[in-house]
């Protein structure tokens, strides 16, 4: 949706603030439940959070929450929230995936980490009852793990950006942001590589459709004369060609007609008496 926005004159589409704000895009703006009008930038998306209703047992259904068109003088009235569905009791998956499931959406991101991300992305962090609202679930779910002792962490360095734990940053059980495997780095360094295959393709495209394009005709100036009388004169010699055609097999028909087609005359030949010789008596009878 972002890219068709960019790419077509006059085009509106519906979607989420970080997208729209991050490409730079043209906003319109919004009336509240206060009836103020707001732009996303101008208003406070984390303040609908008081005004959320959620049920007082997590494990209720959410059908009715809502988050649009709450209170607020700048609240922005189209707000919505991203929901992980989890089973209410762990205790029957394996230790060490229950363990990482609770560490990814409680720790890593509705903690301080994903937060910290979404902020980068233009998004709002969860208002503050709204986390409040977790820690709850949180707590029940963590009495549902397995009995093994396996509790995740993430290397903070001692909380100093960019460092690590010594050792204990080498833990089984440590996420650390400054890790990175082998695909991810075999990907950064393709990029380049990528983004010039596809200006060649780009290219060759752009070649064939020029290549495959019909032959323009000749544009309108002051040449159009020029054509005309090249065509005047084409269609004379045309004319004279066939005139002397004409005459040409007119000349060959009365050349035929004075040809004499009558029979040949006949004429006798005299012949002369030819005398045979007697054979010799030795002769007659012999074979």
């Amino acid at each position: 949706m972002s890219e068709f926005l960019e790419e077509t004159d006059y085009g509106i589409g519906y979607i989420d603030s970080g997208h729209g704000n991050g490409k730079k895009l043209p906003e319109v703006a919004l009336k509240n439940h206060d009836g103020h009008y707001l732009k996303s930038t101008e208003a406070s998306i984390g303040n609908a959070g008081p005004f959320i209703k959620f049920p007082d047992d997590p494990t209720d259904s959410f059908a009715h929450v809502n988050a649009y068109d709450l209170e607020g003088a700048d609240t922005w009235p189209i707000t919505m929230i991203t929901y992980f569905y989890l089973e209410n009791d762990l205790s029957h998956l394996e230790p060490t995936t229950a363990s990482m499931l609770l560490f990814f959406v409680f720790e890593y991101v509705t903690g301080g980490f994903g937060q910290d991300i979404a902020k980068e992305n233009g998004f709002e962090p969860l208002p503050a009852d709204v986390k409040k609202y977790n820690d709850k679930t949180y707590t029940a779910l963590k009495s549902t793990l397995p009995d093994a002792g396996i509790e995740f962490t993430i290397e903070t360095g001692k909380g100093i950006p960019g460092k690590t734990d010594p050792r204990i940053g080498m833990g089984p059980y440590v996420i650390s942001p400054k890790r990175r495997d082998y695909g991810e780095i075999e990907i950064e360094r393709l990029k380049p590589v990528t983004a010039q295959v596809a200006e060649v393709e780009k290219a060759q495209a752009a070649e064939v459709e020029k290549k495959a394009a019909p032959p323009s005709l000749p544009p309108d100036s002051d040449d159009d004369g020029e054509y005309k009388s090249l065509a005047i004169a084409g269609t004379v010699l045309g004319a004279v060609g066939f005139v002397l055609g004409l005459l040409s097999m007119a000349t060959s028909m009365k050349a035929l007609s004075q040809i004499n087609t009558g029979k040949p005359r006949s004429q006798e030949i005299p012949v002369r008496n030819i005398e045979v010789p007697e054979k010799s008596a030795a002769e007659v009878g012999s074979v």
